[in-house]
């Protein structure tokens, strides 16, 4: 039985769209109970989770962040990261002002180390958590790390310095959706 045009042009869409969203990724923002926010994206077969436990904090009150990097694949995969032996060079988060733009790096920089190959099997993960004391600053251009003030800043997360996956050279984007916490 032949499908009807109407219904062949919408099924050709939806697979469009499907595939569209397989090649280049998922982004996902969900609200956990109480206050707490976690933002995910996908690029397979890997999945960056960035969870903050609330949105709302005092001026210097240290902002906990959370990143796994999961494999979401139903096989092994093989990672290569270039500079950083250490999950906290790989898995990092940048502070921008919700109306001003970016403020700078709110991590602090490691001195390059050798190269590191990571194996994770399927639905395993690597994991960082970082205390955020409220400073960010690009010391590489000479802005000093200092405090920010009172308002609305975003969280981003994301994987740097992966260079190959599963033996092929890889550039990868994987940048989690932002957070909006509010300083005050």
């Amino acid at each position: 039985m032949a499908m009807p045009t109407r219904h062949a042009i919408y099924f050709a869409l939806l697979i469009a769209v499907l595939g569209g969203t397989a090649i280049f990724g998922l982004r996902e923002i969900t609200k956990n109970s109480g206050q707490g926010v976690t933002v995910e994206a996908v690029v397979y077969p890997l999945k960056l989770v960035m969870s903050l436990n609330k949105t709302t904090y005092m001026l210097g009150e240290t902002v906990t962040i959370n990143l796994q990097l999961i494999n979401i694949s139903n096989s092994t995969v093989t990672l290569w990261f270039v500079t950083c032996a250490l999950p906290g060079g790989w898995l990092r988060f940048n502070v921008y002002h919700a109306s001003k733009g970016d403020l700078g790096s709110a991590c602090s920089f490691y001195e390059p180390q050798a190269p590191m190959e990571v194996t994770l099997d399927p639905g395993s993960f690597l994991g960082q958590t970082w205390e955020w004391d409220q400073k960010v600053g690009i010391p590489t251009m000479g802005i000093d790390f200092h405090s920010v003030g009172a308002g609305n800043y975003n969280i981003i997360g994301f994987l740097e310095d992966l260079n190959t996956l599963n033996g092929s050279y890889i550039k990868m984007n994987l940048e989690t959706p932002p957070i909006q916490i509010s300083i005050g």
